[in-house]
């Protein structure tokens, strides 16, 4: 096992993020929050040892993952939310992070840009 050099935060969809899924033009008006959050999303971050630091890094970063998770279910950014301010974040997404992700997996980790 190995411990890996980053943190973790795992994103989850509250009821504002389905509000918005719901009044986009052609809505799939059955999806739940619990569809929504079967498979949650992770996001590398760098490394920290306390909470604080973890919560300043989300504050450089809640714009680029509130984009991220629009454009993942639609990309026609007039149709996004136009605050990605920290405080609107905290309205549209539950989050928890982890400090120190293990490796479990022999091999080089691959990256590959998107």
């Amino acid at each position: 096992m190995w411990i890996v050099d980053r943190s973790i935060i795992i994103i989850q969809k509250k009821a504002p993020f389905l509000d918005w899924l719901r009044n986009l033009p052609d809505p799939d008006k059955k999806i739940t929050l619990e569809e929504l959050n079967e498979n949650p999303s992770c996001y590398l971050l760098p490394p920290f040892e306390e909470q604080k630091e973890a919560e300043e890094c989300l504050v450089e970063i809640c714009e680029e993952i509130f984009r991220e998770e629009m454009g993942a279910w639609h990309t026609e950014e007039s149709d996004w939310e136009a605050d990605h301010s920290l405080a609107n974040f905290r309205k549209w997404f539950e989050y928890k992070f982890s400090p120190m992700p293990v490796d479990l997996v022999e091999g080089e980790i691959e990256k590959e840009e998107y």
